[in-house]
């Protein structure tokens, strides 16, 4: 599966000038490379279509749009089209909860429940059973994954399992029924004990 990440690329033309190559020292035929590059994906219906940008020195040296938007109308690619960026939110939603850290308002080390009470009284499931865990997921473990939560649809774990049997995650879920739904859950393992890619920063949304 090819992944292309791209900015909605229309604030950059507002703010900031184009450059020739010659002017951002940049050789314009290596440029061209690019638009070979993607066309190519495009050609081979690796991807339906792509916007690329490229920054230097200032200015805009290369911006263009490939392919399609849509591809069952036919809508051709412009490069104001929004994407959706996936899990590159992770990372501004981490910076979000850092800035509030900085800020006095919330502590790494502080137990989630602290500041989310629909976390409070998490159990663990071991061997089928509920335990209490050795101490609560903190607010750094919801940042390094080590929460002992985990994503549902990425593993088959008897905790991953419950994950979709309720519902979690769904795009349907408001914050407030997310958390009441993960609350009712145990945890997958010990917190800190394991790293495991999860729905965490789903809850560092929540704590924001």
């Amino acid at each position: 599966m090819s992944v292309i990440i791209s900015f909605h690329s229309h604030s950059y033309a507002d703010t900031l000038p184009f450059l020739t190559g010659e002017e951002a020292g940049m050789d314009e035929s290596q440029l061209r490379h690019i638009e070979l590059a993607v066309g190519k994906h495009v050609d081979e219906k690796e991807l339906a279509g792509a916007v690329t940008l490229v920054l230097r020195k200032g200015g805009i040296v290369h911006m263009e749009a490939h392919g399609w938007k849509d591809l069952a109308s036919r809508t051709p690619m412009t490069t104001d089209t929004i994407f959706r960026i996936f899990s590159m939110t992770k990372p501004v939603v981490s910076t979000g909860v850092m800035m509030l850290v900085e800020e006095g308002k919330i502590e790494l080390d502080a137990p989630v429940e602290t500041y989310l009470p629909q976390m409070k009284g998490l159990k663990v499931l071991e061997n089928g059973e509920r335990i209490t865990p050795n101490r609560a997921p903190t607010v750094r473990d919801l940042l390094r994954h080590t929460a002992g939560l985990t994503y549902g649809f990425f593993g088959d774990s008897a905790v991953d399992k419950l994950y979709v049997k309720t519902g979690i995650p769904a795009n349907s879920n408001d914050t407030a029924t997310f958390l009441q739904k993960l609350g009712s859950l145990p945890l997958a393992y010990q917190p800190g004990e394991k790293w495991v890619y999860s729905i965490s920063v789903d809850v560092q949304g929540a704590l924001i």
